[in-house]
């Protein structure tokens, strides 16, 4: 994905343009560590190393979290830049 195009097209229709941002720090800017920790508190033993393995998966930076990139467009101002 070519995000400078994306960053243009949003500056010139007057959008708000946050990151790129890995993926790994967008889920812990969006709470997924929240997350993960009340799922786990609703999980059975083996469900339990599944989520702490699919979480790793997603946000280690060896793994997608480094990979993969995500860029926020919005109308919004975002209080925290």
């Amino acid at each position: 994905v070519n995000f400078g195009d994306f960053v243009e097209l949003a500056k010139k229709n007057n959008l708000n343009i946050y990151g790129p941002f890995t993926q790994q720090e967008f889920l812990k800017r969006n709470g997924i560590e929240e997350r993960k920790k009340k799922i786990l508190s609703k999980a059975l033993e083996q469900q339990k190393h599944i989520i702490e393995k699919e979480y790793e998966r997603l946000t280690a930076k060896e793994q997608m979290g480094n990979i993969f990139k995500c860029l926020v467009v919005s109308t919004y101002k975002l209080s925290d830049e």
